[in-house]
């Protein structure tokens, strides 16, 4: 059998552009750090309201939590499929 090496290209969590979430396919779960409360938001619904080339981090900033309506206090975890 042989085994194929992926070409992986690893970028700091400061340096991720919302268009670099869209592929391969990543699932950004918010967590709200005050009250708990976790979602999972589309990313090209964050390209559609933030544009394609802002930070992750800068937008991070700009969420409310959907159950308490805090503003910022998320913290960001993504899943990378495919």
């Amino acid at each position: 059998m042989t085994e194929q090496k992926k070409n992986i290209t690893v970028i700091p969590m400061y340096a991720v552009h919302l268009e670099d979430l869209v592929r391969p396919v990543a699932v950004v779960s918010v967590s709200c750090v005050a009250c708990g409360h976790t979602t999972d938001v589309d990313p090209l619904d964050m390209i559609a309201k933030h544009g394609k080339h802002a930070w992750l981090k800068e937008v991070q900033h700009k969420l409310r939590c959907g159950k308490c309506k805090e503003l910022g206090l998320v913290t960001v975890r993504l899943t990378w499929q495919g």
